[in-house]
């Protein structure tokens, strides 16, 4: 039996960068804009359950849309903004609060956060299954040991009372799904999410 040849490591590296550099030339940039938004009201998230969930007509309006649109499998970058009077300080300090207390696996938050302008809760990516990832910051995700920002399981009194969010996605065409991290770094660098490192 004939082994085939090794693939020469500098060949393949010039290939995928004349790949890359022939993807962002014929890109067409109007994807950026392509922005899909839903509205998150905190204070209306079922309680943890899977009948409770069900029975969310809000929240199976998002997960229906994510998982109807053909679009699943995609490569996404999204951001979740504050869309009501809540303020970053509003946030940081019950979150830095609540956070050992669950029982589940929640994104960092800075000690030293002192962008009390910021206006985004946070950013991340999905390499496919936007869906699911969604499923995960609700907080409706079984394994308890996935990061996410969990968010049914929040205690919404006092500071927190009446939050309400906006989702946000930008799927990326799936020359650039290998890039979806640096997306992603781009976009915290800019908006200073209140929740999540990133380096």
């Amino acid at each position: 039996m004939v082994l085939a040849d090794n693939p020469n490591p500098s060949k393949v590296l010039n290939d995928y960068s004349v790949y890359l550099r022939n993807s962002f030339i014929n890109l067409d940039m109007s994807v950026f804009d392509d922005v899909l938004s839903f509205n998150i009201d905190c204070s209306t998230l079922p309680p943890f359950s899977h009948f409770g969930f069900n029975q969310s007509s809000e929240l199976n309006a998002i997960i229906s849309t994510l998982d109807g649109n053909g679009r699943n499998g995609d490569s996404a970058v999204y951001w979740i903004e504050v869309v009501s009077q809540h303020s970053a300080k509003d946030l940081h300090e019950p979150y830095g609060a609540f956070k050992n207390e669950l029982m589940r696996s929640l994104p960092a938050y800075k000690k030293t956060f002192n962008k009390w302008d910021s206006r985004v809760l946070y950013v991340g990516k999905a390499k496919s299954n936007i869906a699911g990832r969604m499923v995960l910051h609700l907080g409706y995700e079984a394994r308890p040991n996935l990061q996410g920002l969990q968010l049914c399981h929040w205690n919404y009194n006092h500071k927190l009372q009446d939050l309400k969010l906006q989702l946000n996605i930008i799927y990326l065409p799936k020359e650039l799904a290998a890039l979806a991290q640096v997306f992603e770094l781009q976009l915290a660098k800019a908006l200073h999410p209140i929740l999540g490192k990133h380096s």
